[in-house]
């Protein structure tokens, strides 16, 4: 599954490489040559949420603030397909036999996706 990065995910990509400890971006820190485990990923999202005293969201609903968010004040404004959307939360075409015959990837649809989600994050 191919993911677009945004310009700025990008740029933080590049900043990490200069630190590098580990081949992983993402890595364990009892070991860096693992990738982080779920548990570690949980445990810091709720440390950062009552450090910064926001109600902890877990992974999935990340994805339900993106879907809704999305829909709420982006779709409309910049004509974002509504299954461009569902293939970034890696959704599976609910109609069968055009999920067998469509392979298209919207790669470029995703991406400019990601940079209005990117911009809508930051202005907040």
């Amino acid at each position: 599954f191919k993911i677009p990065l945004t310009n700025e995910a990008i740029k933080t990509f590049e900043e990490l490489k200069e630190v590098k400890a580990s081949e992983y971006i993402f890595y364990s820190s009892n070991n860096h040559k693992l990738p982080i485990s779920e548990t570690s990923l949980r445990k810091f999202q709720k440390e950062i949420s009552k450090k910064h005293n926001i109600t902890y969201q877990t992974l999935h609903g990340i994805r339900h603030t993106f879907s809704t968010l999305t829909r709420q004040y982006l779709q409309r404004q910049y004509n974002i397909q509504d299954e461009v959307i569902e293939i970034a939360l890696q959704h599976l075409d609910k109609n069968t036999i055009r999920a067998v015959y469509n392979h298209y990837d919207y790669l470029q649809e995703r991406r400019e996706l990601l940079e209005q989600w990117e911009r809508f994050l930051l202005d907040i």
